[in-house]
């Protein structure tokens, strides 16, 4: 809020760049009042917005001055130029705000509190009323000129006041700072504009409809109630402020906010302004038709030709047709909106049940929110439900649990939760969803009445059984159909014998490794693969699973090396345009993105992103082999439209780490696919699981520090030797591979990150050095004191090191590192920029510039590169997730540079440009091409590898997950340095079940949902282990041992403890499996081992017993220590599995049971 009045000096942007036509143009001052906002109302000054505005509204514009404009300017622009033009629409604009009547609302397209914005998000920061509007300006002139035009700006008054009596801003700032709110995931209370007015909310300033003011009040209202009472403020009194607005809101909608689009829709081009000059010279509660009728007969105004006085005509002889039109201009739709839905519903669904329009809307380019349905069928005004009252609804929506309203709303219950990774939900998680949706009345409809709903619910929905007969669960039907043709598929190649193959894998597996020294771990790393690639080719369906560096992709190279399968045809595809170019460049056969393959095969939507089944469509016959790699990454529908697109395969390999981060979108197929086949005995499926790591030679078996310390975030089993190296490289004595730094605050943080940085040799990184940053990303040599890369290979350098974060604009964020890394060592390249002509100047949201380090946020399978050694044309694409460097400035011949041209690291020998207009585009529903990416998050790095990774973990992050971690802490080849906000003795903490992203979700793909509810949090049974007393575990070996001892301790009045923190002066504290607490005896700790079979586990633990005898904890079978006893069962030994009944006979013999 600005208190006080203001002015400015503007500069015309043509004076300079077009002074054939505007060097007349002097600087000129605008004032602005104070509490005040400059509305610009960018959209209505395009010229392609003529047939938006001018035409429906009666704007008249003379096309023949800006034919004139663009003469003088030998330039064909695409804004309005001449000022007779200019007033014309802005004065048509600022004619539609009355004061003390108009809201104003006031939007941002980013806030640091939200960490993911999707593409196009909007968040709403406050709400008054129009107090007054400014008059125009005209620019000042220095001498008569050939063109005159006027500021767009214009001053609002608003009537928001640091006492918030007459309007408000939402306490942003206070909840981003206050330490109280670190725990918390603040986005829901961040307040979104309605997602089905977006371009209500778009361009700088425009006007809102009524429905769109409703529904960004009812949001504003939930975001105040919610912190009322956890940040001081007069909240009771901004509650009744917006209580207000909404009733003045609901009376000025009137009952019929949709005719306008809806005329038009009819084929009355210029509906809209029809039907406000009729409904100004009506009552509210009046019924409009006849006056509409009587308007369109006299071509009132002249605002009806001849067909569309023909197309009224016909309609009104169709009786349903014309009583759908009634029913459907109850509802704000867009013009867009209206046309599609009257073509594609007849009368009878919408008559019969209105929410269809939303229910099969939501297939439509621009679907319709439920709540824009729900307030046309329950108006928060008498006189509008007056009115309506009258439409030729058979049986009127009138109860707020009406059968249809419920299904609708389950729908949108199913929706959200499929957005939140959900297939499926029991009825317990869908009825109390129900309440929280934002619909006036409550949904809440009680036994009886959703019985009645459910009844109703095919075929928009599909009942499934839960776990146990324990009840019911339902599916997005499109989500059904998914899930089953994901289960059938699997289950069909599962029970079909295997393939016959008779190679000689060890062989197969030595011509694409490197030769290696003897060493028993190297050994069984090979032993491993040989196995696994044996398993791959033969079996039918397959899943390929392994950390970071096991080798997964030298098994992919081998595979598509062999001539018969490539002769039998190999389709290599990955989910991410990243992934895809990375496994072509290391199979050498040409990968292809999902998108790319079903966009061929129509099962992919390149408007909406959406992956769907397409039975009428052709299916791929060209490969016997499908390999589909970085399989974690695909949802339900990704997976169930790949394999409805294909035909004829004989293996379908699906390989990835479902260790890592779950996909965006609904469903884990990849993590459920592994474990149906792991415990499955069938003889066409089956899991290749590499464990060795072979990410870098050690000089002996135990495994390194880095992938040891990682599994302590592994959602199924922790190495011995996970916590001690945790240990050692707190102590500083590990080897090398892992650093762990602690911070207390932000500046903190970053003043030890920039340390951390330069203390890294092979960096060779120095603060007070600029050129320095360059360097560390493969910079050979400086021209004119300025770096040059490689040519060629210049983006391989930017895999040199990375920062990650979990966050993007809280503290600890990649938004403060990329600006530290800026500060630090380009502090004043980007004013150099600005200033030359050899550089293009800062561009997009991030200002990037020449030698930026910079990631690609957008696909283009088609954009046209450059190949720089011969400089021919190549259309290779780019895709979203690479990284690379801005290589130099691109420009036309004699023009300043206007163009950014990167290398990526994923493609050496290719080069691509980035234009100005596409960095900087203001493109509203468009995302940024290009990031700044010396620091990245977490989840934009997955299916990346860099040499030295610097993890920022802040604490408290409500976003860390097992995943999350494991994911941020395998990224790296050679070093990972860990930067923990406070003590490191809480990380273990991060990886309890309960924390899993994966288990957060519900699908019911293989088995029927079984959610288990732990305190707030909705967890998948078939996804967690549980021990006999519900306690969660992190293995199903760990519940076998924990009901052992359950059974044996009882009877003696003891317990046990799983994971009990095991705290010594000076050390990282360590987690036993088990404790147990004797009393006036030692204390026994009990540890299960299951994965003995490897030589690199073996070593951990027995450098594990090392630190237990340390501290006079001894084995049970040597009688124990003064520190306690030592106890521990075995599994994976020469292939020997666990046995229950060995268990309980060990804790009956250590505890005289």
């Amino acid at each position: 809020m600005r208190g006080q009045t203001f002015k400015y000096e503007r500069i015309h942007p043509y004076k300079q760049r077009k002074s054939s036509s505007h060097a007349h143009f002097g600087p000129t001052i605008q004032r602005m009042p104070k509490y005040s906002v400059e509305a610009i109302p960018f959209r209505w000054m395009r010229r392609d917005s003529y047939e938006r505005y001018s035409r429906p509204w009666g704007i008249d514009l003379d096309n023949s001055l800006e034919t004139a404009a663009d003469a003088l300017m030998s330039y064909k622009s695409g804004w309005i130029q001449d000022h007779r033009n200019q007033l014309a629409m802005l004065d048509s604009f600022f004619s539609a705000l009355r004061p003390r009547k108009s809201l104003v609302l006031l939007y941002v397209k980013d806030l640091p509190l939200v960490e993911e914005r999707q593409a196009g998000e909007r968040f709403l920061v406050g709400a008054g009323l129009v107090d007054s509007v400014d008059p125009c300006v005209e620019w000042e002139y220095i001498d008569d000129g050939p063109i005159r035009s006027v500021l767009w700006e214009r001053g609002v008054s608003h009537s928001i006041r640091p006492n918030f009596t007459d309007g408000f801003l939402l306490p942003y700032q206070q909840l981003l700072s206050d330490p109280a709110f670190q725990h918390l995931d603040l986005a829901e209370y961040v307040a979104r504009t309605p997602a089905d007015h977006f371009d209500e909310f778009s361009y700088v300033s425009e006007l809102v409809s009524h429905d769109g003011a409703i529904a960004a009040l009812t949001e504003l209202a939930r975001v105040v109630d919610l912190i009322g009472d956890k940040i001081d403020g007069p909240w009771d009194q901004v509650a009744a402020w917006i209580g207000d607005r909404l009733g003045e809101a609901w009376q000025a909608r009137g009952p019929y906010p949709g005719l306008g689009p809806m005329l038009a829709a009819a084929g009355l081009e210029r509906g809209p302004l029809l039907a406000r000059r009729v409904l100004d010279t009506l009552d509210d509660d009046a019924d409009p038709w006849p006056a509409i009728s009587m308007a369109i007969s006299s071509n009132l105004d002249g605002l009806v030709g001849r067909t569309a006085r023909k197309a009224w005509e016909q309609l009104l002889v169709d009786e349903p047709r014309y009583q759908q039109l009634r029913v459907m201009s109850r509802f704000s739709l867009t013009v867009g909106q209206a046309r599609d839905l009257f073509e594609k519903l007849g009368p009878t669904p919408v008559l019969d049940n209105p929410y269809v329009l939303y229910e099969q809307g939501r297939a439509c380019k621009e679907p319709p929110a439920l709540s824009t349905i729900d307030r046309g069928l329950f108006p928060q005004d008498a006189s509008a439900r007056t009115a309506l009252a009258r439409d030729a609804i058979a049986e009127p929506v009138e109860e707020a649990g009406d059968d249809r309203r419920v299904r609708a709303a389950s729908v949108e219950v199913l929706e959200r939760a499929a957005e939140q990774g959900n297939s499926v939900l029991d009825e317990a998680g869908l009825r109390r969803r129900l309440t929280r949706l934002q619909l006036t009345p409550l949904c809440d409809p009680v036994n009886a009445t959703f019985e009645i709903a459910v009844k109703e619910f095919a075929p928009v929905l599909t009942e499934r059984a839960m776990a146990n007969d324990a009840g019911r669960a339902w599916q997005l039907n499109r989500l059904a159909e998914a899930t089953d043709r994901i289960a059938a598929e699997v289950h069909t190649r599962a029970e079909t014998l295997a393939l016959d193959a008779d190679w000689d894998w060890a062989s197969r597996i030595e011509a694409v490794l490197p030769a290696a020294e003897e060493r028993t771990a190297e050994t069984e790393a090979r032993t491993e693969k040989a196995h696994a690639l044996e398993l791959i080719v033969r079996r039918r369906i397959s899943a390929l699973i392994g950390p970071a560096g096991t080798g997964k992709t030298s098994m992919l190279e081998a595979l598509c090396d062999d001539d018969d399968l490539k002769s039998g045809g190999i389709l290599l595809l990955a989910p991410t345009g990243k992934a895809a170019v990375q496994l072509s460049a290391r199979t050498k056969l040409k990968a292809l993105t999902l998108a790319q393959f079903l966009r061929r095969h129509d099962r992919w939507d390149f408007d909406s992103g959406a992956y769907y089944m397409n039975t009428e469509a052709a299916r791929f016959r060209g490969a016997k082999t499908v390999v589909i790699d970085e399989a974690s990454m695909l949802t339900e529908e990704m997976l169930a439209a790949t394999i409805d697109a294909l035909v004829g395969v004989e293996r379908l390999i699906l390989c990835g780490d479902p260790r890592q981060l779950p996909p965006i979108g609904a469903g884990r197929p990849f993590a459920d696919i592994v474990a149906f086949l792991r415990d499955s005995e069938q003889p066409g499926g089956g899991v290749a699981e590499l464990r060795t790591i072979r990410r870098q030679t050690a000089s002996a078996d135990a495994v390194l520090d880095d992938v040891a310390m990682a599994s302590l975030f592994s959602i199924d089993a922790v190495m011995p030797g996970a916590e001690e190296a945790l240990a050692r490289a707190i102590a500083g004595d590990g080897d090398g591979r892992v650093q762990v730094l602690t911070w207390e605050d932000e500046p903190d943080l970053h003043h030890k990150v920039v340390e951390a940085l330069c203390a890294e040799p092979d960096l060779g990184l120095d603060a007070k050095c600029r050129g320095a940053i360059c360097r560390s990303f493969g910079a050979d040599c400086e021209d004119d004191g300025l770096p040059r890369f490689p040519w060629g290979s210049a983006g391989k350098g930017a895999e040199n090191w990375q920062l990650l974060s979990p966050v993007r604009a809280r503290p600890g964020g990649v938004a403060g590192l990329n600006e530290l890394v800026r500060k630090t060592w380009r502090g004043t390249d980007s004013n150099l920029a600005l200033k030359s002509y050899k550089f293009a100047p800062p561009m997009g949201a991030d200002g990037v510039i020449f030698a930026d380090k910079v990631m690609c946020v957008r696909n283009d399978h088609d954009r046209e590169g450059t190949d720089p050694d011969g400089w021919q044309k190549v259309r290779d694409g780019v895709a979203n997730g690479e990284i690379g460097m801005i290589v130099r400035s691109a420009g036309k011949k004699g023009k300043p540079p206007n163009g950014q041209t990167v290398e990526f690291s994923t493609q050496p020998h290719r080069q691509y440009t980035f234009w100005r207009n596409e960095l900087n585009d203001g493109g509203e529903g468009s995302q940024e091409w290009l990031e700044l990416a010396y620091a990245v998050t977490v989840h934009k790095a997955q299916g990346s590898q860099f040499k030295v990774t610097f993890v920022v973990i802040p604490d408290p992050c409500p976003l860390l997950s097992p995943e999350l971690l494991y994911t941020a802490l395998t990224r790296q080849n050679n070093k990972v340095v860990l930067l923990k906000q406070g003590s490191t003795a809480n990380l273990r903490e991060f990886a309890a079940p309960e924390r899993s992203a994966t288990a957060r979700r519900l699908t019911c793909l293989f088995s029927p949902v079984d959610p288990f509810v732990l305190g707030d949090v909705v967890l998948d049974g078939h996804r967690i282990h549980r021990t006999g007393r519900d306690e969660l575990v992190r293995s199903k070996s760990e519940v076998i041992v924990a009901d052992a001892l359950a059974d044996v301790l009882a009877p003696l009045g003891l317990d046990y403890g799983y994971e009990v923190k095991l705290e010594f002066p000076g050390e990282f504290p360590r987690r036993p499996d088990f404790t147990i607490v004797r009393p006036g005896k030692p204390t026994i700790y009990w540890e299960h081992l299951g994965m003995l079979d490897l030589a690199g586990y073996r070593a951990d633990w027995d450098a594990r017993k090392k630190w237990y005898a340390h501290h006079e904890i001894l084995p049970w079978t040597d009688g124990g220590g003064p520190g306690g006893t030592l106890v521990w069962s075995e599994e994976g030994i020469t292939g020997k599995g666990i046995s229950s009944r060995a268990i309980r006979e060990l804790a009956a013999s250590v505890f005289g049971a």
